[in-house]
């Protein structure tokens, strides 16, 4: 069960600090926030949704404000936030702020006010949700939203942006080594593709989907990071994409050979 206090003196400034820095209209408009701090003996002090969040939001109510809070209220995780740097802390503020959007009028673009005379606000939603299932995915690969989706953010420019330093390999599974092989070329359903994968010379015949996939993700996962040695040699350099590919798959015959001169 959780409970709440009034945010202390710190936590009040920074929000105006980051609100003057980073939303000037908000700002200029007098706009005021009513911080709260949750903390909890059991489980997460905060949840939006169902999931354990650092902050959260909401416009108050003309009840509310007629009664002296602020025009919107914003509650913090008490129990994370003593772990805070002030820059984190600063993160967290500006999150929550971004949600809120001066209410303009349609037709004349003036901002509208309660009866209070004070500035309406919206909530803003975030610029990108995400709702995967990694079970999905896995079963269905390429026709699923998950992976889809996944690969259209690898693919946008913003992602060097908000991860910045971040290797993106365009083939994070490994699997597009593969693509070359016999079987991916039959039209196989990518359950077929792998147990077709799985189930090759040096490794045992399996009526579990589930081993299957386990059995490709290991390769999957040598691969990648056998590519990612490469890449390191060659500094720069370019192969092709058909050596990279050889490089990268693992080298069943050569563990044949060795297994044989055993």
């Amino acid at each position: 069960m959780s409970w709440y206090s009034i945010a202390n003196e710190e936590v009040n400034l920074t929000i105006q600090e980051v609100m003057k820095e980073n939303h000037g209209d908000l700002h200029a408009e007098g706009v005021t926030i009513t911080a709260l701090i949750a903390r909890s003996e059991e489980g997460p002090a905060l949840k939006v949704g169902g999931r354990e969040a650092l902050g959260c939001i909401r416009v108050t109510k003309l009840t509310e404000r007629t009664l002296g809070l602020g025009d919107a209220l914003m509650i913090l995780d008490g129990e994370s936030m003593v772990a805070w740097s002030s820059k984190r802390l600063q993160a967290v503020i500006d999150h929550e702020l971004r949600h809120l959007m001066l209410a303009k009028n349609k037709k004349t673009g003036q901002i509208q006010r309660d009866d209070e005379g004070r500035p309406k606000l919206r909530i803003r939603p975030h610029d990108f949700e995400f709702g995967w299932f990694a079970r999905t995915a896995e079963l269905y690969g390429e026709e699923s939203y998950e992976v889809s989706q996944a690969r259209e953010i690898v693919a946008a420019s913003w992602v060097q942006l908000l991860l910045p330093g971040l290797e993106i390999d365009p083939d994070p599974t490994g699997l597009a080594a593969y693509s070359g092989t016999p079987e991916l070329k039959k039209g196989l359903s990518r359950r077929e593709q792998i147990r077709a994968l799985a189930n090759d010379d040096d490794t045992e015949d399996s009526d579990n989907f589930e081993d299957d996939v386990d059995l490709v993700r290991d390769a999957a996962f040598k691969a990648h990071k056998e590519r990612k040695e490469l890449r390191e040699k060659v500094a720069g350099g370019r192969q092709s994409t058909a050596a990279l590919s050889a490089k990268a798959k693992p080298k069943r015959a050569s563990k044949k050979a060795s297994t044989v001169s055993a």
